[in-house]
């Protein structure tokens, strides 16, 4: 299994409405069968991004890709692992942005992949599988 970050999912819609079949489109091709999802905390970034645009249009969007993924919400073992995960972070003197650590806490947690191209942003994560498209 696979989790899309908030910058696939972004790149996914904004290929939709200029009805182009980009990199985003391609790597979803490629996983065919391969379940994917969305985390919870993608979900809270993508409406961020909606209230920011100010568009109900762009709010029906974020919505309609809902659809397309199974929605992950944290449970019991998150706090755990988020909290090693950053303990190892701090004693490397790394950080890490809030979110994509959350995203990728998410991934660990379900021991799935990150699918981003922001790899740079998630590859400080110990033990995280990242793949770019």
């Amino acid at each position: 299994m696979s989790f899309f970050d908030t910058a696939f999912v972004v790149d996914l819609m904004r290929e939709q409405r200029r009805n182009v079949v980009g990199p985003a489109h391609k790597k979803l091709q490629q996983l065919d069968e391969t379940p994917v999802r969305l985390s919870y905390l993608v979900v809270c970034e993508l409406e961020a991004g909606a209230e920011l645009h100010q568009g109900q249009g762009e709010r029906q969007r974020v919505h309609r890709v809902y659809e397309l993924f199974e929605i992950v919400y944290p449970d019991e073992r998150f706090a755990l692992v988020y909290g090693t995960t950053l303990a190892e972070l701090k004693r490397q003197k790394l950080t890490v942005a809030a979110m994509d650590l959350l995203i990728g806490v998410q991934a660990l947690v379900d021991n799935e992949v990150v699918i981003t191209r922001h790899v740079r942003h998630f590859q400080k994560i110990p033990n995280l599988r990242v793949e770019d498209y």
